[in-house]
């Protein structure tokens, strides 16, 4: 079911977000059980907490969409089998935009009215840069889809016009490239990682 076509939310926003969820779900599930008290790039988080970010995250918005009370993101949501729990989180949240305007609405984010177009580029922002943090963490290939990054560059080179951008933030300070880095290090150097 992850990545398969919505047909009521046929968007390219939301096409994005499917392509962005199906490549972290197929990297979480090569995620073993093992890996989960491994560092990652996010220096508070090892695996097991990155992901939980990412799942409560994606519970996060789809309370927004649904109007429903935000979740505690203090406690774990993975329970024994962290790939259900993102695919089922992203499944929900996949749901909660199909339906009939959802797309169009306006929610109350921390940082202002957005719609649910603009909640599903962020959350496929989300889903690349963490995808490359959970990839370098357990040493699989970076399978996520590079053409969307530029993309995530754009929004969020937007969404932080004026906003501060210190040395261990949640947006760090971005890391110099070279004008021939990949896609996926590009967006990844924006968001204060160093490529590997």
């Amino acid at each position: 079911m992850i990545g398969q076509p919505i047909e009521e939310c046929n968007v390219g926003n939301v096409e994005d977000l499917q392509r962005a969820g199906a490549s972290f779900s197929a990297l979480v599930t090569g995620t073993s059980a093992d890996q989960l008290g491994d560092a990652t790039p996010c220096s508070e988080w090892d695996v097991r907490a990155l992901l939980n970010h990412v799942v409560t995250g994606t519970q996060w918005f789809t309370a927004l969409v649904k109007g429903d009370p935000a979740p505690d993101r203090t406690i774990d949501q993975l329970g024994n089998d962290p790939a259900a729990a993102f695919d089922g989180a992203f499944i929900t949240f996949l749901s909660s935009l199909a339906q009939p305007g959802a797309l169009e609405a306006s929610y109350e984010f921390r940082t202002g009215p957005v719609s649910g177009e603009r909640l599903a580029q962020m959350r496929t922002n989300e889903f690349m840069v963490h995808g490359w943090d959970l990839a370098q963490a357990t040493g699989q290939a970076v399978a996520l889809p590079e053409e969307l990054a530029p993309k995530c560059i754009a929004l969020y080179t937007e969404l932080m016009a004026g906003r501060p951008r210190d040395p261990g933030g949640a947006f760090g300070m971005e890391v110099p490239v070279g004008a021939d880095a990949a896609p996926i290090d590009r967006l990844v150097a924006y968001f204060g990682r160093v490529p590997s």
